[in-house]
């Protein structure tokens, strides 16, 4: 115990003993650490250059139809001061610079920007300034919104399964309204959806994202207060198109065509060609399952040339023939597609002039037909003269017998008529028209 109390005694002595020289001490020992600390990790600057500035409330202006466009300070230059250890690893990232749309100086267009060391960064604020930024302020320029309309048009790509065709796509909505400056929209030339059809072998819906074109493209950098809103409703932005994509199935018909009608008298058609004789059309399984052959109609009247050439639409004869039509003949709905590459039917008529020879022939033989019982017909010439037209080969051998001339008295009572002759041959010729005067008793 006494030896404790003899080693107090002693320390209480060095504590108390020369005090103001062991305080000046202690202040030399301190200042002595801080000059080594500084020394090895001393105070410096630091230049951070191109910090992006992050826009809060970008689309404040947009309450008033009004669009803000930066015009400078989107990037600032920041300088900070701290120890060494913490200021030579920082990086852009390790700070929140932020301009608020809401804060613009209407006199100046201009908006504060404001740098802070980001809650994330291992710099401290008690340690690190920011020394500098450079602008402190964002440029704005304001124009006012405008609205378009367009069409949503429908892109597809990829090729329907064998056998099937895509018909037709329905894109809801229809048109809608982008909203932006007057420079954009101006470079907009159309809206479009993709639609990928690869493999479609039945119809089926989707939901796209329209996308912006200009004449060279897609427009991949649209401005951030560019939207696309309901056409009828400004408020209601749309994000997506719904499209229906209606596939068919596909069959090959043939095409056959019909001459009709009589050529020029003198002429007669020997020969018809047509290109294609088939084709692929398109139309649902059950309506396919109706149609074999598309026959179109060749009308070659009154024609008094050797060559006789049409072209004919393959979709205006199957609409004619096979589409859905309202009571005054309006087409309601198309049944049948035509798909082919060929689009047209392409008919040749051949006609051949034909030799003629006059035949006289005897009125007695002439037949009359349909003459009421008990009246009697006569001719008052003995013989009628006929022009016939046949084939060479065939023209010199055709004598009166032939021709079978006949008149038809049906509805005729007494008197004097002015007939026609007619003609049912026995071989393949014609005969121009001839009249004879008759009276009936």
């Amino acid at each position: 115990m006494k030896q404790i109390k003899i080693l107090c005694k002693k320390l209480v002595r060095v504590f108390t003993t020369n005090v103001g020289l062991k305080l000046i001490a202690l202040v030399i020992a301190i200042l002595a650490w801080l000059l080594v600390m500084v020394e090895n990790d001393p105070y410096v600057d630091k230049t951070i250059k191109n910090v992006s500035v992050n826009i809060i409330n970008e689309d404040y202006f947009q309450q008033s139809m009004k669009i803000g466009s930066v015009e400078s300070g989107d990037r600032v230059t920041i300088v900070v001061h701290g120890p060494r250890s913490e200021v030579s690893s920082l990086n852009s990232t390790d700070f929140t610079v932020t301009a608020n749309f809401r804060d613009l100086n209407a006199d100046t267009n201009a908006v504060p920007i404001n740098v802070a060391i980001a809650a994330s960064s291992q710099a401290t604020a008690a340690n690190v300034t920011i020394k500098k930024q450079t602008p402190s302020v964002m440029k704005i320029s304001l124009e006012d919104m405008v609205s378009k309309k367009f069409t949503i048009n429908v892109n597809t790509s990829g090729e329907a399964a064998s056998g099937s065709y895509v018909s037709e796509t329905i894109v809801s909505p229809n048109i809608i309204t982008v909203m932006g400056s007057q420079a954009d929209i101006d470079q907009i030339k159309k809206v479009a959806v993709d639609v990928n059809v690869s493999g479609a072998s039945e119809s089926f819906s989707g939901d796209y994202v329209p996308k912006l074109y200009n004449e060279y493209g897609e427009i991949k950098n649209t401005s951030s207060y560019m939207k696309i809103v309901d056409s009828n409703d400004a408020e209601k932005e749309i994000s997506s198109a719904k499209v229906d994509v209606n596939v068919l199935a596909t069959k090959q018909i043939f095409i056959l065509v019909s001459v009709q009608g009589s050529p020029a008298t003198g002429y007669e058609c020997v020969d018809e060609q047509h290109l294609p004789t088939e084709v692929t059309i398109a139309g649902t399984k059950e309506d396919l399952d109706d149609i074999i052959a598309l026959t179109i109609p060749f009308d070659i009247s009154n024609t008094n040339q050797t060559v006789v050439e049409q072209t004919f639409n393959i979709q205006d004869y199957l609409n004619k023939q096979y589409a859905d039509k309202d009571s005054e003949g309006n087409i309601i709905a198309a049944k049948y597609i035509c798909i082919d590459e060929n689009q047209t039917v392409s008919a040749q008529a051949t006609l051949e002039k034909l030799e003629s020879r006059r035949i006289t022939v005897l009125t007695s033989t002439i037949d009359k037909r349909n003459l009421e019982e008990g009246y009697s017909l006569n001719f008052k010439e003995a013989t009628v003269n006929v022009m016939v037209y046949a084939i060479k080969d065939v023209i010199d051998t055709i004598k009166a017998s032939d021709l079978n001339l006949y008149v038809d008295a049906d509805g005729l009572g007494e008197g004097s008529y002015e007939m026609t002759i007619k003609c049912d041959p026995a071989i393949d010729l014609t005969m121009n028209e001839v009249t004879i005067e008759a009276v009936i008793n």
